[in-house]
């Protein structure tokens, strides 16, 4: 009687390992089209702030890279668990934000009455995007947020120097 309820744990056992690693999400499972609610925002000391808010959408490829409807791109990774995908920025999508940055700076010195000029965005730390996988369909769920901050050059005011920004996204899937 004992060797059978050790047998039967030790199956139970092995039952509820193999059980959460079916729970590990694959790229293939995850990739396809996302379709966001984007909200982004950048913080300017000494300039002001901007925001900006849409639709977006996000494809997410099974040979792990990503891409959206605004031209931004990287490479996708699922975290060791696959349990979270991480969307990290590559070099020509990162450039091309610090570039948006630089407008919305503008618009923003233009609301508060300050003139700025020759700005120039470089992001110090910028983080991926972590999106959770829903373990049921093992698509994206519900939120992920993006989030960095760095050193703007330029005029302000007449002022020559650095000053630091801080940029934040807030996406929604639908």
């Amino acid at each position: 009687m004992k060797q059978y309820a050790r047998s039967t744990l030790i199956c139970c056992l092995t039952l509820i390992c193999l059980s959460a690693l079916c729970f590990a999400a694959t790229i293939d499972q995850v990739a396809g089209d996302y379709t966001l609610i984007v909200e982004e925002k950048v913080a300017v000391k000494k300039i002001g702030k901007d925001t900006w808010s849409g639709q977006s959408t996000l494809t997410v490829n099974a040979n792990g890279t990503w891409l959206d409807n605004l031209g931004a791109s990287g490479v996708a990774v699922l975290d060791a668990k696959g349990k979270k995908l991480l969307l990290h920025m590559d070099g020509a999508s990162i450039a091309e934000l610090e570039d948006t940055l630089v407008d919305w700076a503008y618009a923003a010195a233009a609301q508060a009455g300050v003139s700025a000029s020759g700005l120039k965005f470089t992001f110090t730390d910028l983080k991926a995007a972590k999106c959770k996988i829903d373990k049921k369909t093992n698509r994206l769920a519900k939120k992920f947020k993006v989030t960095g901050k760095g050193i703007a050059s330029g005029t302000v005011d007449g002022d020559t120097g650095v000053l630091k920004f801080k940029y934040s996204l807030k996406a929604t899937i639908l």
